[in-house]
This record gives structure tokens, sequence and C-alpha cells, in this order.
């Protein structure tokens, strides 16, 4: 299977169990930056529940410039309110502390752009998962829509996955899949690649 698609800010559950069931990944890098979506943000689970948080860029949610040229505001402390918010969320999670240092250090050399940092997210995810060397290539020019060797995750009613299977988190009765792939990392650790694996992936 092809996939075509965004490149998220961490990315989804859904999202990643799309990316660990593609043999070839297309990054979607000649659209224009949307403020919908999750390309500049992410939700971790909270106690009151799944929490957004937005990484800030020059010229604000209105900004439709080409998604590589998007610059990441640097005149915010937000690297800090991240962090801290997924230490009140995660520090009590099995595996938070195994990752927590690497993850600091990506956030502390964030950079200025957008593409060129989410990639980083992008290839540290891979690694983490055991899939560093799946094969990815970049769109060199924008297509609106693909044929159907291609399952294009730039329009997600296009796709539609099955209930997630539970796994024990950190906080809430019930489980919750708004969140990001933090969440399994943090939960599950080196079983994340198993559970994406085994969740079932449906295009309409």
């Amino acid at each position: 299977m092809k996939v075509i698609t965004e490149l998220q800010c961490w990315g989804t559950i859904p999202y990643w169990v799309a990316l660990c069931k593609a043999e070839v990944i297309f990054l979607e890098k000649q659209e224009r930056f949307q403020k919908t979506g999750y390309r500049n943000r992410y939700r971790v689970l909270s106690a009151s529940g799944p929490l957004l948080l937005s990484v800030p860029i020059v010229g604000g949610r209105e900004n439709r410039g080409l998604i590589n040229e998007i610059q990441i505001e640097i005149n915010q402390s937000w690297q800090k309110k991240h962090l801290r918010a997924m230490d009140s969320c995660y520090n009590k999670s099995p595996f938070y502390f195994y990752y927590a240092h690497e993850i600091k250090g990506l956030y502390e050399n964030c950079g200025e752009n957008l593409f060129d940092w989410n990639l980083r997210l992008y290839h540290w995810i891979l690694s983490k998962i055991g899939k560093s060397k799946k094969e990815t290539h970049f769109t060199e020019t924008f297509q609106p829509s693909y044929d159907n060797d291609f399952m294009d995750l730039r329009n997600p009613s296009k796709v539609d996955f099955t209930v997630l299977e539970n796994y024990i988190q950190v906080f809430g009765a019930e489980f919750s899949p708004q969140v990001s792939i933090l969440d399994i990392l943090f939960n599950l650790g080196n079983e994340t690649f198993s559970y994406l694996q085994r969740q079932r992936l449906i295009q309409s």
C-alpha cells in the first residue's frame, strides 16, 4: 500500500496506524498550510481529558503559505509549556522517563521551520518503533487527488478506522483514542508497533 499524507506534528493514532501499514509513504510538501488538522497541533491525555497543544507559527493560523516555508514563532516559550504539560500528563506512565530526555532535546532544538521539525519527529517515532528504514518520499508538485494505488490521508473522510483496541492509559475510566502517538509510546513502549499493526484500516 502507498500512502500520501500531510506531515503531522507527532501524529494521531489513526495516522500512525496507516503509516505503519504502508509499504511506501509520500509526505505532502507542496500544499498550503491549513489551520485545521494536526500540522502544528497534537493532543495529550490529561486528568481533564484530551489536551490540545499548538505550536505557534509566524503569521498565526491564518497563514496560507507553502507548508515547507511555514516558520515557527520563536519569541514564545511554547516549548517549556508543552514539556510541562507532557510531564504532568505522563510522569506516571510506564515508559515516559525512558523517552523524556530525548524528547526534551527535540524541543530544545526545534529550529525555525515547522516542516523540518515535524520531519524530525516523524523519523524519531519511526526509530522508536523499529521502522527507521520505512521508504519515504516527498511530493514535488501538488496534486488534488491520486489514483487508487494510493491511500490519500489528506482527506480524513476517505479513511475510516474501526474502534481502536483499548490499552491502559494514565487517566480516565474510559479509553480515549483522540490523542497523539505519544500516548501509546509512553504507555506501551516497545509494544507500540505491535499495537498499531493489530488495528484495522478501511478506505472508503
